[in-house]
């Protein structure tokens, strides 16, 4: 089993912030699926690395079709 780093990417749209985990290697976008955890993450941050599972995340598309 292999680990790999996604960036987190926070993004701006309409005014709206919108928090992403991107994985470079494909451009894929991923939210967690614990959406109050992914809410914290989005309002305070995290001082330290956090491991997930790819069966916690969901798939949201390119970076390159939703990042303009």
């Amino acid at each position: 089993m292999s680990e790999e780093e996604l960036i987190p990417l926070i993004t701006y749209h309409d005014g709206i912030k919108r928090l992403f985990f991107h994985r470079p290697k494909t451009d894929e976008l991923y939210i967690l699926k614990n959406i109050g955890y992914h809410n914290r993450l989005k309002m305070f941050g995290s001082f330290r690395n956090i491991h997930v599972e790819e069966k916690d995340l969901i798939p949201q598309g390119k970076k390159s079709d939703i990042i303009y």
